[in-house]
C-alpha cells in the first residue's frame, strides 16, 4: 500500500482505533475520569456509568444498583480529583487517584457530605475503547 493509501485508511479509522489510543496512558485515564466527574455534576448515572465497561466490570449490575441509590439520595455533586500514579499491568491501566466527593443530600437541609479517599480504577480496551473494569473502594460511590 503506498504512503497516501496507508494515511487514507488511517484517517477513516473511528477515534478509539487511532495508534494514540492502542497503549494506556494519562489521557486516556484523566479522559475517563473526567466522564465519572461530568456524569456526577450533570447529576446523569448513565453518563456516568458509560465510563465503566459492563461486560467486564465484575458484579457491575451491584454496582449500577448502587450508584443509582446514590443519585437518589443526593441532588448535587462536586467533585475534584488528581491522578497520583499510573502504570500498566497485563494490558490494563491501573491509575492511583486522589478523589474528592462533596454531596448535596435531597431537599438541601441537611449539610453537604463530604468524602475523600484513594481509589484504584483499573481501566481495559474493548471495542469501544478504553473503559474503566474495575476499582476500589467501591463503597465509595454508595
Amino acid at each position: 500500500m503506498c504512503l497516501a493509501g496507508l494515511l487514507a485508511a488511517q484517517n477513516s479509522r473511528g477515534k478509539d482505533s487511532q495508534p494514540q489510543d492502542a497503549t494506556f496512558s494519562d489521557e486516556i485515564a484523566a479522559r475517563l475520569l473526567d466522564q465519572v466527574r461530568q456524569g456526577l455534576e450533570a447529576n446523569d448515572p448513565d453518563l456516568m456509568l458509560s465510563a465503566f465497561d459492563s461486560s467486564k466490570m465484575p458484579d457491575f449490575p451491584a454496582f449500577r444498583d448502587q450508584v443509582r441509590s446514590m443519585f437518589q439520595k443526593y441532588e448535587e455533586f462536586r467533585v475534584d480529583f488528581h491522578i497520583t500514579q499510573t502504570w500498566t499491568e497485563d494490558g490494563r491501566g491501573i491509575v492511583v487517584v486522589d478523589f474528592e466527593l462533596q454531596a448535596t443530600p435531597q431537599g438541601g437541609e441537611v449539610q453537604p457530605v463530604h468524602n475523600e479517599a484513594q481509589l484504584r480504577f483499573e481501566m481495559a480496551r474493548g471495542q469501544q475503547g478504553w473503559k474503566i473494569v474495575d476499582l476500589s473502594p467501591r463503597e465509595f460511590f454508595s
